[in-house]
């Protein structure tokens, strides 16, 4: 700003005419000499000069930034000095969203330094460079077993999903897998990085249980009750009614013994904890007395 104020003036930046700087202030955008002619109202021309520096231009950028595999981060270098404004030209391309932006998103496949020239308005440059690490990828293995389901390699935090729904409480390694579905798991490596292991496939048959019709039985006489179970998860448990009756209630095959005709019922459990139940009904055919009659030596 030239003072006093209320002259004509005229701004020359290293002896060069400023175009249109011809006010009682002036913006000084590149360093050097700026020396300003005025002329009084009596049109007395006076000169004022003062030299305006020019500090250096500085970029840095913080040495290492670490991300997880499939993961981006935006660089953000911190620049000062020089004269704005500022041009931004990143190294490699690869893997930025826009190479010539000032805080460009960085998505590399793999481990990778990027280099940022930064160039101010007089030409003036300066560089930094960031190493971006790409942490190794865990690659988590879902094996089956049964019904039970583990997520390798152990050691990690990890989280089930049957459906792409959370399965409560299922953060262990390995689940039951009670129902069909589709699961998977979400691992964290130590770095804190997620991962999906690949979905694994569940179908489960039906559990289906059926007793073959047996014939009536004699009074204080016993038959054999077998059952035929398919489908669920073996190994099957079995508890038959009414257990009064009945020889070894928790066997696939009991000998019930009843005195009445009685209805049996079995309730089959499989591993996974699936129920089903089975009827049979067994007859007991009615009792008699038989008695012989005397008629001389005739016997009936």
């Amino acid at each position: 700003t030239l003072w006093p104020a209320g002259l004509d003036v005229q701004w020359y930046l290293d002896g060069a005419l400023l175009p249109g700087a011809s006010g009682q202030q002036c913006i000084a955008r590149l360093p050097g000499m700026y020396t300003a002619l005025a002329r009084t109202r009596f049109g007395c021309p006076a000169v004022a000069s003062i030299e305006i520096g020019r500090r250096p231009l500085l970029v840095a950028l913080t040495d290492t930034v670490r991300i997880c595999a499939d993961s981006c981060v935006r660089l953000q270098p911190q620049y000062s000095g020089g004269w704005p404004p500022y041009r931004f030209s990143w190294t490699p391309v690869a893997g930025l969203h826009i190479a010539s932006d000032s805080t460009p998103r960085a998505c590399p496949d793999s481990t990778t330094v990027y280099t940022v020239l930064v160039t101010d308005k007089a030409g003036d440059s300066s560089v930094a460079s960031v190493c971006v690490v790409v942490r190794a990828r865990l690659r988590p293995v879902i094996v089956r077993s049964g019904d039970t389901l583990r997520v390798l390699p152990s050691g990690f935090g990890r989280r089930w999903f049957r459906n792409g729904v959370p399965i409560a409480g299922a953060i262990s390694e390995s689940i039951i897998a009670k129902d069909s579905g589709r699961y998977h798991a979400e691992v964290w490596t130590v770095d804190g990085c997620p991962e999906l292991a690949a979905p694994i496939e569940i179908r489960y048959q039906p559990l289906l249980a059926s007793v073959p019709a047996v014939g009536g039985v004699c009074p204080d006489s016993c038959t054999v009750l077998r059952l035929e179970a398919s489908g669920g998860v073996p190994p099957y448990s079995y508890s038959w009614m009414p257990a009064a009756f009945v020889q070894s209630p928790s066997d696939s095959s009991p000998v019930p013994c009843p005195d009445s005709t009685t209805l049996f019922t079995v309730t089959v459990l499989d591993a996974r904890g699936t129920r089903t139940t089975a009827s049979a009904l067994v007859t007991v055919y009615p009792r008699f007395a038989p008695f012989i009659q005397r008629n001389g030596d005739t016997l009936i």
